[in-house]
């Protein structure tokens, strides 16, 4: 009867923190960030599957001074079907020091209503002109009990973390009014060239 009641309570002891090894997808040496996701009532995560990366969508690069769009999906599930408030927050790492600093918050709701099911957002910024060029990472976070922070843990949701890559060049296609000024610009210097050489 006693190895009952301590083989009980070793599994009681080890239990939070085989839930909190759901940290899911963090990134190497920016901190832990746990989530205990989730009380049977109430789930919330990030796209189709919690557990791994793929409710937000971003562009192949971020340009530097340019304005970025992301989609993000975000999964309610409350038993009671009444929706719940909600916290979300996405982070990028401008200056590739592994740390998500407050003034790289790019995306935050704080206490939200959302029904239950799927919500896709579509939050916007502008990329920092002074942002190191390269990869980095991309972290979000959703959870009922917030506010967030980019570290820590949490009851509820989900953190979900992306490698990013960041470019000097907006890759913008000149306008045609452009290609004839310079198609112009071409012709007098040959012009001009032409009679010097006479």
């Amino acid at each position: 009867m006693r190895n009952t009641h301590l083989l009980t309570l070793m599994i009681i002891m080890l239990l939070p923190a085989a839930c909190w090894g759901l940290s899911y997808s963090s990134a190497i040496g920016y901190g832990s960030a746990a989530h205990l996701d989730d009380p049977d009532y109430l789930s919330e995560w990030f796209g189709q599957d919690g557990g791994t990366p793929d409710g937000i969508t971003h562009p192949p690069s971020f340009w530097l001074g340019q304005t970025a769009d992301l989609s993000v999906e975000v999964s309610l599930n409350n038993f009671f079907d009444v929706g719940s408030n909600e916290w979300a927050s996405i982070w990028i790492d401008w200056n590739q020091d592994k740390v998500f600093a407050d003034n790289e918050q790019m995306f935050s709701l704080s206490d939200q209503w959302f029904d239950n099911g799927m919500t896709t957002l579509t939050p916007s910024f502008t990329v920092p002109t002074d942002a190191l060029l390269g990869d980095t990472w991309m972290r979000a976070r959703i959870t009922y009990d917030g506010p967030l922070t980019p570290t820590g843990d949490y009851f509820t949701g989900e953190v979900e973390d992306y490698q990013v890559s960041v470019s000097s060049q907006s890759g913008v296609v000149p306008e045609p009014v452009t290609l004839i000024l310079l198609g112009l610009g071409m012709v007098g210097v040959a012009g001009y060239t032409r009679r010097r050489s006479k």
